[in-house]
């Protein structure tokens, strides 16, 4: 089902809070903090259709809401769609240092960058190289302990066999990627996490006849919008400039 511009502005709110509060989200909450143009009892009737079509649940009865894997998927191909890139303003900053370690073949540079830029965990895969580079597994645990805190040991075990296993799947990543478009979002599961609280957010680039795959991993309930905004900076700055 299509949603309306009232639902898709509710659900849009609802993950935008749980994001930013780590809690279930109310009505009331979603009519204090934006601007809708409607009461909180249509508000909650919304968030009553938006349950039922799979994209946010209710913990508990008479409880907030809490996105679903939809809800999120909606979320990031919100961003998908919406983020403009304006090719016309000076490259600065982080590119700039993308740039550098492009040009010098440093991915496992370019891979602490992105690291620092974005606070997920980032990996990068150059054709050039059989290594595999990680960096920012405390940016990953940092936000899957901090305000959500997940306290499931297995769970975050499972993410650490992730972390491990990232080397041997990312071949697997290459094969399905090549003939999709991208950035490609993958929430929950993915190529190379089994882990259902991840999500995976990837790209590839060219450097000449060089390949290079990164990707940001992050918690389900991470901001999508930077990532993806990033990587689509980089993909046109790349083709601009023809590096």
């Amino acid at each position: 089902m299509v949603l309306d511009d009232r639902s898709k502005k509710i659900l849009e709110a609802v993950i935008k809070e749980f994001i930013r509060l780590g809690k279930p989200v109310s009505s009331s909450e979603i009519c204090s903090e934006y601007d809708l143009g409607v009461k909180s009892a249509t508000i909650r009737n919304e968030l009553i259709k938006l349950e039922e079509l799979g994209y946010i649940y209710q913990p508990h009865t008479s409880g907030g809401r809490v996105p679903t894997d939809a809800g999120y998927k909606f979320f990031a191909s919100l961003f998908m769609e919406d983020i403009a890139i304006d090719l016309a303003e000076k490259v600065s900053g982080i590119f700039e240092s993308i740039f550098q370690e492009l040009n010098s073949s440093d991915t496992k540079g370019i891979v602490e960058t992105m690291s620092e830029e974005l606070g997920l965990l980032s990996i990068g895969k150059s054709s050039r190289e059989l290594e595999v580079h990680k960096s920012g597994l405390d940016n990953l645990f940092e936000k899957l302990v901090g305000n959500f805190l997940i306290e499931d040991e297995l769970e975050l075990f499972k993410v650490v066999q992730d972390f491990e296993k990232i080397d041997d799947r990312m071949e697997e990543l290459k094969k399905f990627i090549s003939t999709k478009s991208l950035p490609l979002v993958f929430i929950g599961k993915s190529p190379i996490t089994k882990s259902e609280n991840l999500s995976v957010i990837v790209d590839m680039f060219k450097n000449g006849d060089e390949e290079i795959i990164l990707g940001a991993i992050g918690p389900k309930w991470m901001d999508y919008r930077k990532p993806i905004k990033f990587f689509k900076e980089l993909g046109s700055i790349l083709n601009k400039n023809e590096v």
